[in-house]
């Protein structure tokens, strides 16, 4: 293998391990500093580094800190790394985008959550994606865990990843335009089966993105992964899910693994995202510029429906033609 493929692997690799697997950058950066000073120097690092949750946090979770190169890079690489290491990447566009919806705020709402739900960092960053939606940029949301894991936030907030909460969607739905986040939350996460799973579940409880995007006067656009769920396997699903639920807590327990069944990265599974047709949402109530609740339910289920016939229409095409659908609303 000459230098110029050796190069290649290095960068197709490095950027998997961004967007799949950014927690591996801990082990890096703690094995290093015991290598080269041992205990003295790993403190020092620890102890450092942990005064930047006082000083450097809000900043990191409101994307304060993103790092205009280092999404160029991953911008440039991320389509050839994937389908290198998938074999296939596909973006399907299911209906039509006017010139007026391009005016509009959007919001995409990525389905399934799944076990490693990375696919809604970098899906919008595919040229495929860019062609349809011309001059629309989303901003991922994710769950606050992440910006509490070492490393993994500093490498989350330089993609422009933000924490998702009311305040934030809010505030970068009105500066940015466009936002992607995973309706199914942490629930959805407890029913990820893994690579042998014959049922999607989505978790359809949550209605505050359709209550957002009504207030804000944006559209809703469905995005459903297929292969993503199979390239994961949690390793602690039994005890993480007993943990969850018996005491609550605000994240999910998991050890995922692909790769063979032991590495950080996703099995090789090709991977299609299906992009629906933004759906023009009611005006809020003209005093209060709240949504009305009977907007809100009638559109949540709405956008449901729009989501299932989305996963009938195409998982044959998306090559998982038994795979079925369950929604659950608790």
């Amino acid at each position: 293998m000459d230098a110029r493929n050796v190069a290649r692997v290095v960068q197709m690799l490095t950027v998997l391990h961004v967007v799949h697997a950014p927690h591996m950058a801990v082990f890096a950066v703690l094995g290093t500093a015991y290598a080269l000073g041992r205990w003295r120097t790993l403190a020092a690092v620890v102890a450092l580094y942990a005064s930047t949750y006082v000083t450097r946090q809000k900043s990191l979770e409101r994307g304060q800190r993103k790092w205009e190169q280092f999404q160029t890079w991953t911008l440039r690489t991320v389509e050839g790394a994937a389908k290198s290491w998938y074999g296939s990447v596909r973006v399907v566009h299911d209906g039509k985008v006017s010139e007026a919806a391009h005016s509009s705020p959007h919001v995409f709402a990525y389905h399934p959550h799944s076990m490693v739900p990375a696919g809604a960092v970098w899906f919008h960053m595919l040229p495929d994606f860019s062609a349809r939606f011309r001059g629309i940029q989303p901003v991922t949301l994710a769950a606050s865990v992440l910006f509490k894991a070492p490393i993994v936030r500093e490498l989350a907030a330089w993609l422009g990843v933000r924490a998702v909460s009311r305040e934030i969607f809010r505030s970068t739905l009105r500066e940015q335009g466009a936002v992607v986040v995973c309706p199914g939350g942490q629930h959805e996460m407890q029913e990820h089966g893994g690579p042998m799973e014959e049922t999607i579940v989505l978790c359809t409880k949550h209605k505050g993105f359709i209550r957002i995007a009504i207030e804000e006067r944006a559209r809703v656009v469905p995005v459903i992964c297929f292969g993503e769920s199979k390239s994961w396997t949690n390793i602690m699903a039994k005890p993480g899910r007993y943990l969850y639920r018996r005491f609550r807590f605000g994240f999910t327990p998991l050890l995922a693994v692909g790769y063979l069944g032991i590495l950080p990265l996703p099995r090789r599974v090709p991977i299609t995202f299906v992009i629906g047709e933004p759906m023009v949402l009611p005006d809020p109530d003209a005093l209060t510029g709240l949504a009305k609740e009977s907007d809100v339910d009638a559109f949540h289920a709405s956008y449901y429906s729009q989501v299932e016939r989305l996963f009938d229409e195409h998982k044959s095409k998306a090559g998982f033609p038994e795979l079925c659908l369950v929604m659950k609303n608790d």
